[in-house]
């Protein structure tokens, strides 16, 4: 498992964007009856500028919520996750309360700061940031601003259209330095205008998209699929950009996704310790055909090493020594799969580590090189030379040679380069 640390998600342009004038309650019901909550407008902005000889990511978000019913205290706490390299550099905001012919303004008040613990997660790094609007009531606004900064340039990103709101008016704006170059694929968006307008000022290129009257989809129902699957929505990623004429290549290709993964495996000491070596000369003792070997070796790691996930630091895209897992019999889908080629590499037969995603992931690697694509990593053992793959996820019981439906019609990109079915 890898934790979604890719989301942009919620962006806007704070101090560049004016806030509007609560529209009229009565014609917010009309437009969206039996709705407890509306959007009245997002305003949501990435800046991907050079600085310094480098690239420095932020990005921002301006909402303004209108609550439309007596359910409006529920919508009163502001929950935003962070992490090193997504980092929360201000989350500001205010809750207009109904007097008399006006409002009153109220500021918002910080609830917690401080380490999150993800239910299914071992290790993780995440910093939890809690406010609550104060005084919520019918006819109440929320007003939220909201800025982060990025520092991997491979870690971005979506924007999204709507979703569980309602929204009136919906502004994206991308900011890019010039020499930039963008991927961007959108993703159910028919009757959508998926063009931006495209405007140069001095060192800037921006792009800008405007949506009015976007309605809401919630997908909440068991065995429903992901979201992801029925949201309007753009996936974009930075290919290249250029620094006093001198191109650097971010995600071109899948050549160049696979290159970056690999900065975090080649740190993996993948020299077998003795247990390693007394677990694979067990297997080989007993079994004698390789890919005989190889069942028995995928059956050792499902049964002796738990799976917990571990999204701390590099522990997202990195595994722990096969070493470590083997001695200490935990890890994530990573280090079990990284055990699994350690023991048959000792048995003298290769087996790949490989990424891949799971259905919940409408993406492929030909459309999008960008690690949004995937979300697991399982073994592949090529057999006998002819092309043909087993594949091999070490979390469940699933036998060897029969993917899982939860992979069912999806590419895996193996750490040696090759794309596997």
């Amino acid at each position: 498992m890898r934790a979604a640390l890719f989301l942009l998600g919620l962006l806007g342009g704070i101090g560049s964007l004016q806030a509007q004038n609560p529209l009229p309650l009565g014609q917010l019901r009309t437009d969206h009856p039996g709705k407890p909550i509306v959007a009245e407008y997002s305003h949501q902005k990435v800046e991907i500028l050079v600085r310094d000889g480098r690239l420095r990511i932020r990005s921002f978000e301006e909402e303004q919520w209108a609550l439309l019913d007596a359910s409006a205290p529920n919508f009163s706490v502001w929950t935003e996750t962070a992490t090193p390299r997504n980092r929360i550099l201000s989350m500001t905001g205010y809750s207009l309360i109904p007097k008399n012919k006006g409002f009153s303004k109220q500021k918002i008040e910080p609830i917690r700061y401080g380490s999150e613990e993800e239910r299914g997660i071992f290790a993780n790094d995440y910093i939890t940031h809690q406010t609550r609007f104060p005084e919520l009531t019918e006819g109440a606004r929320i007003h939220r601003f909201l800025i982060r900064e990025i520092d991997e340039p491979q870690a971005v990103g979506k924007l999204f259209v709507g979703g569980r709101l309602a929204h009136e008016n919906v502004v994206w704006e991308i900011q890019t330095a010039i020499g930039v170059e963008l991927g961007m694929v959108w993703k159910n968006a028919d009757g959508l205008r998926r063009e931006p307008e495209i405007e140069e000022t001095g060192d800037l290129k921006i792009y800008r998209w405007k949506f009015e009257r976007v309605p809401s989809k919630v997908l909440l129902e068991d065995d429903a699929p992901d979201p992801l699957w029925e949201l309007p929505h753009m996936v974009y990623w930075i290919r290249s950009y250029r620094i006093d004429g001198q191109k650097y290549r971010i995600l071109e290709n899948p050549a160049d996704l696979h290159d970056w993964y690999c900065t975090f495996q080649k740190k993996v000491d993948m020299n077998p310790d003795e247990n390693i070596r007394r677990v694979a000369d067990s297997i080989a003792r007993v079994h004698t055909g390789e890919e005989e070997r190889v069942q028995a070796a995928f059956r050792w790691v499902q049964q002796h090493i738990s799976y917990i996930a571990i999204v701390e630091g590099d522990g997202g895209f990195r595994s722990q020594d096969p070493s470590f897992t083997c001695d200490k019999r935990y890890g994530d889908c990573k280090a079990m799969s990284t055990l699994q080629s350690s023991l048959c590499a000792v048995m003298g037969i290769p087996l790949s580590y490989a990424w891949v995603g799971t259905r919940e992931l409408p993406y492929r690697y030909t459309e999008i090189p960008s690690p949004v694509v995937d979300n697991h990593m399982i073994g592949v053992y090529e057999q006998g030379g002819e092309g043909g793959c087993g594949s091999m996820r070490p979390t469940n019981a699933c036998p060897m040679a029969i993917r899982p439906l939860l992979f069912k019609a999806r590419k895996s990109w193996s750490l040696d380069g090759a794309a596997v079915g």
